[in-house]
């Protein structure tokens, strides 16, 4: 419990810091193994009835919705949130696929789409075109629930980048990304490019 007091310490300073009515609290990368062989965890599955280390991972998450639902916070949280079920008033980043974003709106969760947009790779193997031909509505489930899709996010993880390559990483893809986005439907890509010449004077500048 001790790990939870910490945790909500942490949120009220973060709370303060910024008044959004969204909390990103991430909740990927959960290094389940070690909970394997965790006496306290294994002891808090036990205590709570939980079936397994995924359960455990979705307490863990729903405490934190709970505390922060109680502030008039909404969570979001990547999409690993959605192993051993999730509040379905949490908001999913969905960056592993169609799969995941399937499970979310089934949950009735409103979803963010980050995972065709990943800036940081390289640009030869996600190309401009590529970013402008997305077809943010290419699963069903999307078209069905058009209001639970709030929108999408472009990450640019920095591990490989660096004040040399960050600004050829994030332009031209990023108005590519602004055009998709804001349009939600792939456009007409040479026209595209034609009206990309302005933004390079700008870019250039």
């Amino acid at each position: 419990d001790g790990t939870f007091t910490f945790l909500q310490d942490v949120l009220d300073e973060v709370l303060a810091l910024f008044p959004s009515q969204y909390i990103h609290i991430g909740g990927d990368e959960v290094p389940k193994d070690r909970w394997q062989e965790c006496p306290k965890c294994q002891l808090r599955i036990k205590a709570e009835g939980l079936k397994d280390e995924h359960e455990l991972q979705s307490y863990f998450i729903k405490r934190i919705h709970s505390y922060l639902a109680k502030k008039g916070k909404t969570l979001i949280g990547w999409d690993e949130i959605l192993e051993g079920g999730a509040d379905r008033n949490a908001v999913i980043e969905v960056w592993r696929g169609d799969a995941e974003a399937a499970k979310a709106l089934a949950n009735g969760n409103r979803v963010i789409i980050a995972g065709p947009f990943y800036f940081d790779t390289p640009q030869q193997n996600k190309t401009l075109k590529d970013v402008y031909q997305t077809d943010l509505l290419s699963l069903p489930q999307y078209r069905e629930n058009r209001k639970l899709l709030l929108g999408a996010e472009a990450p640019l993880w920095t591990e490989c980048v660096t004040t040399v390559n960050a600004e050829s990483k994030l332009y031209p893809r990023l108005q590519a990304f602004a055009e998709v986005t804001w349009t939600g439907k792939r456009g007409d890509f040479a026209d595209f490019k034609r009206r990309m010449a302005t933004h390079y004077r700008y870019l250039d500048a």
